[in-house]
């Protein structure tokens, strides 16, 4: 289940760029629509070391603001790190920080592990340029990309490291 965006891409993403990718250089794993919308996906540990406080991740923890006891679904606050996150009995999640940063995707969660699909960023082609629209404050890159075969490609934005992606 994808969420929706105002900032939807009306044209299609070329073929070479849609579909499920790791960076290279950072592991990231992401996946790019075919409507050119991306997204970071991750997986975490979580445990509850009481019924109402989630430790979330590798060493952040989060107190409980609504929900029930022991249970993930609700919301979390860390005061620390000024992030909250909302999680929903229909799969949906969003974080918000303190700065107005703000994310919103779809999780799956086991008895120890999330899974997250967070929608980041709105990308528009023209050729091998590339914009790169951030969805939490709609800052912009441009660069280009370079589809190397059916299994890699490059990122290439203004100001920042080459990105090398390759299928998973």
């Amino acid at each position: 289940m994808r969420i929706n965006s105002d900032k939807d891409n009306k044209e299609n993403c070329p073929s070479g760029l849609t579909g499920k990718w790791k960076a290279v250089n950072t592991g990231e794993t992401m996946e790019i629509t075919g409507q050119c919308l991306y997204y970071l996906i991750g997986t975490y540990p979580y445990s509850f070391p009481d019924p109402n406080t989630l430790h979330y991740g590798r060493d952040t923890f989060y107190q409980r603001v609504s929900g029930n006891p022991g249970f993930l679904i609700g919301m979390w606050r860390n005061e620390e790190i000024g992030e909250e996150l909302i999680f929903r009995e229909d799969g949906t999640y969003s974080s918000k920080w303190t700065g107005g940063e703000a994310y919103s995707g779809t999780y799956t969660a086991t008895e120890t592990l999330i899974t997250t699909s967070e929608m980041r960023a709105t990308l528009k082609t023209d050729g091998s340029n590339i914009t790169w629209s951030k969805a939490d404050d709609g800052s912009v890159f441009h660069g280009t990309f370079e589809i190397v075969s059916s299994e890699k490609w490059i990122l290439r934005l203004g100001g920042m490291e080459e990105i090398i992606y390759t299928r998973v």
